[in-house]
């Protein structure tokens, strides 16, 4: 399980650290003292903040609710909607990796809590397109639950295969230049696509 190097208090320490363990191993291989030993504090402390791995566990979720609603929710924008949602997105990913694979990691079990946020996330990205649609920005005759859909597949889904997308990049997805190319060519797909119709 990783060492946590997050600030502030201890009770946000010891969330980050069952983030991260939730993340990486899953939530039935950490345990409480998995949690202590990456927050370097005991496992009395952290039944003192969270009274059990239950209590922890709805923190975390209630922690990962709160990041996708902040990164997503339906705001006003002055200038470029879509260079907005890009860096909105991409910053989700960039800066909260951890919570995003563990949302992932879970669906993949059909864990219900992370069914749950599955949920929140694909709501939030359909509220967007609406307001987009409102906007006349959407083309006419999108499957709004797909396009939806996609915005979260690909983003869960680079998480959860970062390992095999930093293999093809020969280097690791997360460095700066590579968010950034991942961006760009995200964005082009949604904005673009792929396929000439001229030639298809």
């Amino acid at each position: 399980m990783p060492t946590t190097q997050a600030t502030g208090s201890t009770a946000q320490r010891i969330r980050t650290a069952a983030l991260e363990g939730f993340a990486q191993d899953g939530v039935k291989a950490t345990s409480i003292r998995d949690v202590a030993a990456a927050a370097g504090v005991s496992p009395g402390l952290v039944q003192h903040y969270f009274p059990s791995k239950a209590a922890l566990r709805a923190a975390v979720d209630e922690h990962v609710t709160e990041v996708a609603r902040a990164a997503l929710a339906v705001r006003e924008v002055e200038g470029d909607i879509i260079e907005d949602l890009s860096e909105r997105l991409t910053a989700l990913v960039a800066d909260h990796f951890d919570a995003l694979r563990y949302v992932a990691r879970g669906v993949a079990e059909r864990d219900d809590a992370a069914l749950k946020m599955f949920d929140t996330l694909t709501q939030l990205c359909r509220d967007q397109l609406a307001e987009l649609q409102r906007a006349g920005m959407l083309r006419a005759g999108l499957d709004l639950e797909w396009a939806a859909l996609h915005t979260v597949l690909i983003n869960l889904g680079t998480v959860i295969m970062e390992p095999g997308v930093s293999r093809q990049l020969g280097r690791s997805f997360l460095a700066k230049r590579q968010v950034k190319r991942w961006k760009d060519a995200t964005t082009a797909l949604f904005v673009a696509g792929e396929l000439r119709r001229d030639r298809a």
